[in-house]
């Protein structure tokens, strides 16, 4: 299913919430590329692990906090993604 197909079922529902004319669905369906980041997990950890080998000198202890934080994104992304 694309990302377009999912915004379009439910757009009306929440344009109608919002007290915005339905028929600006059609509009805002085409500016979806414009507008929605897409991303796969695999980009997420590939970022997180080039931030980190690009992490400046920092005190011992942050550099180890963030290396904590960044493998345990990046574990996650493993696990689930």
């Amino acid at each position: 299913m694309y990302i377009e197909d999912v915004i379009s079922a439910q757009l009306g529902s929440v344009l109608r919430r919002c007290g915005r004319p339905e028929a600006e669905a059609e509009r805002l369906l085409t500016e979806v590329d414009d507008v929605i980041a897409r991303t796969t997990w695999h980009e997420l950890a590939a970022v997180v692990e080039a931030q980190l080998a690009g992490l400046p000198d920092v005190e011992p202890p942050i550099r180890a906090s963030i290396t904590w934080l960044a493998a345990s994104v990046t574990d996650a992304i493993e696990r689930h993604g």
